[in-house]
């Protein structure tokens, strides 16, 4: 089910960066009035350094309707949220088959690259939830808490539709994965106001140069770019990217370096084995030798686009975006015991 998670994700992302772009536009000045913010003035304020090493900016002043940005939000997120749904049932759950509510243990299919596939997902969708929630002007707790909320509601509606569909089922695995990746963004947020470490996804296309073994893949992962990146877990790497001057606060290093550690697989033929029929040749293959089901490590320099200072709300909406993946780079790996290099890891 990641393939669907990653299509609402990138829905969602599309949908709400804009909003998550103008989250640190100003400087919010919250008023106690009756408990709630109303219309407000703030002042926005532009900074640098001059060479006396004086700080020197220019204040502009406006206003902000944050009853407005909250009907915004709460609109923008019922919106994602049916629409998130609309689109999974017409492109996922359409034709198959309903059945009563039912349960289906999936833990050891595909080395478990999907479950971390749904840890990443929750995180995403806490992570664009959150900087929505800030931008209508709920305080920095409130706003995580409202994330991880907004992000199990939709990660358990979507268990619960497996959870009728004759196909599938729902997932406890799937369900300990989503409450991870929410966990892992709030849990920050409420410890730091920040995220040290964040969840990001690459991947590279993989050319599998065997006719019968391609032939398995473009039915598994379907034949576009598109479906191979959503589906191909032999393609897919999940990373844990940390942030070097967060953790290490006194250091000389650039604010936007991270180091990533990353997960990813080789030889996934199969959900559970590399064994099936051929459709083409009525050969059937047992591949569990020739190709054996390989779990990597990886290790690799990253960045935090985040970090990257701009006054562009263009920019600043498309480092946000881009965060949400590691950017090619060198890395180390282990594979089965054996330490190896690649110049570029995709």
């Amino acid at each position: 089910m990641f393939k669907s998670f990653l299509l609402f994700v990138s829905i969602f992302l599309f949908t709400e960066s804009k909003l998550a772009a103008q989250s640190e536009d100003t400087l919010s000045i919250e008023v106690v009035n009756t408990g709630r913010l109303d219309t407000i003035k703030i002042a926005e304020f532009n900074s640098s350094k001059s060479d006396t090493g004086l700080l020197v900016g220019t204040i502009g002043c406006g206003i902000i309707n944050y009853n407005k940005r909250k009907n915004i939000v709460l609109g923008s997120h019922l919106g994602a949220y049916l629409g998130g749904i609309v689109v999974l049932n017409e492109m996922w759950y359409k034709g198959a088959d309903r059945t009563k509510f039912h349960f289906f243990n999936d833990n050891k299919e595909w080395n478990q690259m999907d479950k971390v596939g749904h840890a990443w997902s929750a995180y995403q969708l806490s992570r664009v939830s959150y900087a929505t929630w800030k931008w209508a002007g709920y305080s920095d707790k409130r706003s995580a808490i409202y994330s991880s909320v907004s992000s199990a509601l939709l990660m358990t509606t979507i268990e619960t539709l497996d959870g009728f569909s004759e196909r599938w089922g729902w997932s406890w695995g799937d369900f300990s994965a989503n409450t991870f990746g929410s966990a892992l963004f709030v849990g920050q947020h409420l410890l730091w106001e920040k995220q040290i470490i964040s969840f990001k996804f690459s991947y590279r296309n993989v050319n599998y140069g065997d006719e019968a073994i391609d032939r398995r893949a473009d039915v598994l992962f379907g034949t576009t770019l598109s479906e191979r990146i959503l589906k191909d877990y032999n393609g897919q790497t999940l990373w844990l990217s940390a942030n070097l001057k967060d953790m290490f606060p006194k250091s000389n290093l650039p604010k936007w370096l991270n180091i990533a550690v990353g997960y990813g697989n080789k030889n996934l033929i199969g959900a559970g084995y590399n064994d099936w029929l051929d459709p083409v040749t009525g050969i059937e293959h047992f591949e569990g030798e020739t190709y054996p089901r390989t779990r990597l490590f990886y290790l690799s320099p990253d960045i935090d686009f985040t970090k990257i200072k701009t006054n562009s709300r263009f920019l600043k909406g498309l480092f946000f975006a881009l965060n949400a993946f590691k950017m090619p780079a060198p890395a180390m790996f282990l594979e089965r015991g054996k330490l190896k290099f690649k110049a570029i890891h995709f």
